[in-house]
């Protein structure tokens, strides 16, 4: 997951990376690889893999990130603020990150997240 999320922001943030669609797909990969992660991370309604599962919240921070940049750019600004919307509700995923004790909820969440964006994604070009 690392290895496609690490190829996927070199690929959005290269140079002759100007294409909006490049972009939204990295947001899309990081989402793919966050709802992966958050699912091998759980299991049982614990986290059995506490690295991973803080892993998945990078992402779905990083995503939140690239969305925002995207937001900035007339052409993009409508789709980045829907793919944004779609990204709060990661929040629901981990609840509250400041608490010693972590939250389990369905990674269906973060997977439904992912398709929201990619479905936001498809109408870029």
């Amino acid at each position: 997951a690392l290895d496609a999320v690490s190829a996927a922001i070199a690929a959005a943030m290269a140079p002759e990376a100007d294409e909006l669609r490049v972009r939204f797909d990295a947001i899309t990969v990081l989402l793919r690889a966050a709802a992966s992660e958050y699912a091998s991370a759980t299991e049982g309604g614990t986290v059995g893999d506490v690295m991973a599962y803080h892993e998945a919240h990078a992402f779905v921070a990083v995503a939140r990130l690239l969305a925002a940049d995207l937001a900035r750019i007339p052409a993009a600004q409508a789709a980045a603020e829907k793919a944004l919307a779609a990204i709060q509700g990661a929040d629901e995923a981990f609840g509250d990150m400041s608490k010693p004790e972590l939250e389990v909820h369905d990674p269906a969440i973060l997977m439904a997240i992912a398709a929201r964006v990619e479905l936001v994604a498809s109408s870029v070009r």
